[in-house]
């Protein structure tokens, strides 16, 4: 890993813990930070595959974002709207 994805990890992880906390705040309960970590480390698979999957989508999308006007530029507009 980079130290960007190492960044980005380490976000991910901060937000899901962050989470946990908020969420026993707004149900009345009690959770110090560390039984938040632990609940976090617990869930961790799926917290790093939702930043997998959220990884992807950006990147797919930078793809479109590339791809997209040098497809359609190529395209004569008479086509397009004929």
């Amino acid at each position: 890993m980079t130290v960007s994805n190492d960044i980005a990890v380490g976000t991910t992880a901060t937000g899901a813990t962050v989470g946990h906390l908020i969420a026993a705040w707004s149900a009345g309960r009690a959770l110090t930070g560390g039984a938040a970590l632990a609940l976090m480390v617990r869930q961790g698979h799926r917290v790093l595959a939702l930043w997998a999957v959220i990884h992807t989508l950006q990147i797919v999308t930078c793809i479109g974002v590339v791809a997209g006007p040098v497809v359609f530029a190529s395209i004569p507009i008479k086509r397009v709207f004929a």
